[in-house]
């Protein structure tokens, strides 16, 4: 006959050794995955300019946007983009900084936050070229992106037909 110790023990030995693996388990962490994407520019929304100086060919300008991803990764592939754009520069040479929701196809939704540098050139024929390179980091979602971490860098090039981009991207969700 086991003695009345043993018997409210083990109950209790097992109930705190189940709680400890499961504290020790913790949540199911995140995967880490290649969101890499292509954009091109679909449409702007807005856009409000000023210049704020006496210095020449200084210009500042708010911007929305929406652009078209393509990705190897089907959670970013045919995603559009809503991007929120602030831009300081003179001539077209200068910072960027903004914010951007992935309208992701399942109706979930992915934020991030970027800045980078852009610079202006002249190209034969009277045209231009600005590329732009930057970095950026994811800061929330919803969904299945809810606790999504990561980010990468981003570079490109706008011209009179529009943005070309390409970002690289690691990210746990």
């Amino acid at each position: 006959m086991p003695t009345p110790f043993r018997t409210s023990v083990r109950p209790v030995l097992m109930l705190s050794t189940g709680l400890i693996a499961a504290c020790l388990a913790g949540p199911a962490t995140a995967e880490r995955r290649d969101c890499s994407v292509t954009k091109q520019s679909k449409q702007e929304l807005s856009r409000t300019v000023s210049q704020p100086s006496n210095i020449a060919g200084h210009e500042m300008f708010q911007a929305v946007r929406l652009d078209a991803q393509t990705s190897a990764n089907p959670d970013f592939n045919g995603v559009d983009q809503l991007v929120f754009v602030q831009v300081d520069q003179v001539y077209g040479t200068g910072d960027h900084r903004g914010h951007s929701i992935n309208l992701h196809r399942n109706g979930d939704r992915s934020y991030a936050r970027w800045s980078g540098v852009h610079k202006t050139v002249a190209i034969d024929g009277g045209g231009w070229e600005t590329t732009i390179d930057g970095k950026y980091e994811f800061v929330g979602g919803t969904g299945k992106f809810a606790s999504i971490k990561g980010g990468g860098t981003y570079r490109g090039k706008l011209t009179p037909e529009g943005l070309v981009e390409q970002d690289t991207c690691q990210a746990d969700y």
